[in-house]
């Protein structure tokens, strides 16, 4: 991914105190900042641009440095905050909050690193990593999908978890190729590792365990509803309390389970028993020790891990990735720069509407979508889009990450980020140390 750091700016951040243990945070563009602008200036980049294989980060000021590939957590910090100024409270504390995400993705990274075959991947490195897959009492999850026209009032959402959360079958773009829903993960993931060459039927076998709850398409159902907090929490509540009749539960308390997770973290993490959005699933303290597989981590907690959208391609064999890969090849770039989306009108720091401004504004170069004039959940229209073009631009939307930045790599087409939690400190299993890369 090409790195930009003009949607980034550090005030957003609701940071952590260096003496409090971190629990919330967020960096979408419609949050007050933490603290006076032009106490901060200096920590706002405005702009990036290549220079030699390197990415140059200039600063509001004019000055600029260039960043490197980061070993450590102070160099991290620094690449953000290089500039010389007066440090107040406020930015000390924002250092250290990018600096506790920045430590958490490391580790992670190396996680998955020191537990990734190496070379061809056999039968052996299922040995004394047995996954067991809990069968839940239907209403986690086979009944969410029953009850699938329901999830939305406005829309019969059915056909997005067909084909076992696939979708349907787009025949213009070939036999692997499906409209698959950027919240289709749960179905997916779950019938997959039901088929895992690691997967064990016996618990004593396991060393690790999942819980095939459908948490994100019901916070979705009970979201778009308007529900009760006791209605959308109800389902949660009951999860626990059959979790904690297992003695392979109790035996850890949870700390080696997973639970995987189709929505954003926030739409779990309702922190109050009022009215307000989402359900408190993983703000229950009895979730606090399972990993979560989610779509967009929540950047102060280390068991959140992100993992990649589900794209609308679905291989089934070595041989249909080297098809697209020859595919893609042979394609023509005819446009340098596209962007499908649409504005945040509402957001105040609405960096989607100066890029369309921008692309609009110099057609023959950059293309522009405007999702609320075309389908853009149906793949035909853009995948054409990102098969033709050189640099696909990704800004955060409703939170900071999007399933397009995905489509985009499959389809060939350089997404380019312009916040560090759309991609990098997102996908630590996926994408490498060095975002330049």
């Amino acid at each position: 991914a090409y790195c930009l750091s003009s949607g980034f700016n550090a005030t957003e951040a609701q940071a952590p105190s260096p003496h409090v243990k971190p629990t919330n945070a967020s960096l979408t563009e419609g949050d007050q900042p933490l603290c006076a602008t032009d106490s901060l200036k200096g920590l706002s980049y405005t702009n990036a641009m290549a220079e030699g294989n390197g990415t140059k980060y200039v600063q509001a000021g004019g000055k600029s440095t260039s960043a490197g590939t980061h070993t450590d957590t102070k160099t991290i910090s620094n690449r953000f905050h290089g500039c010389s100024m007066r440090r107040s409270n406020q930015s000390k504390n924002i250092d250290y909050a990018i600096s506790t995400v920045a430590h958490q993705v490391h580790k992670l990274r190396s996680l998955a690193h020191n537990s990734t075959c190496k070379g061809t991947c056999n039968d052996t490195i299922c040995q004394g990593k047995g996954i067991f897959v809990y069968d839940l009492p239907p209403k986690f999850n086979k009944e969410v999908l029953d009850g699938c026209a329901k999830i939305f009032p406005w829309m019969n959402f059915c056909g997005h978890l067909s084909n076992q959360g696939l979708g349907r079958l787009v025949h213009e773009l070939g036999s692997n190729w499906y409209a698959t829903n950027q919240f289709s993960l749960e179905p997916i993931f779950h019938s997959r590792i039901k088929n895992h060459p690691c997967r064990v039927l016996e618990e004593e076998k396991a060393s690790l365990f999942y819980i095939p709850f459908y948490a994100g398409l019901n916070a979705m159902k009970g979201n778009s509803h308007n529900s009760p907090v006791h209605t959308k929490d109800q389902l949660g509540l009951e999860l626990v309390e059959w979790m904690k009749t297992k003695k392979s539960w109790v035996k850890n308390q949870g700390r080696d389970h997973f639970i995987a997770v189709g929505t954003i973290s926030w739409d779990l993490r309702r922190k109050t028993n009022g009215q307000g959005w989402g359900t408190n699933l993983l703000e229950l303290n009895e979730m606090q020790n399972p990993i979560k597989l989610i779509i967009e981590r929540q950047p102060w907690h280390s068991n959140d891990v992100g993992i990649p959208y589900p794209t609308n391609f679905h291989p089934t064999s070595d041989q249909d990735i080297i098809s697209l890969q020859s595919k893609l090849s042979e394609s023509k770039r005819k446009t340098l720069i596209s962007f499908a989306g649409s504005g945040r009108p509402r957001m105040k720091k609405n960096i989607r509407r100066i890029l369309i401004e921008e692309c609009m504004r110099n057609s023959s170069v950059c293309t522009y979508l405007d999702c609320k004039l075309v389908d853009c959940v149906s793949p035909g229209t853009v995948a054409k889009l990102l098969m033709e073009s050189e640099f696909c631009l990704q800004p955060p939307g409703d939170s900071p990450t999007r399933k397009s930045f995905f489509d985009s790599l499959v389809y060939g087409c350089i997404p380019v980020v312009f916040d560090p939690f759309t991609a990098h400190f997102q996908y630590s299993w996926h994408l490498p140390e060095d975002c330049r890369r």
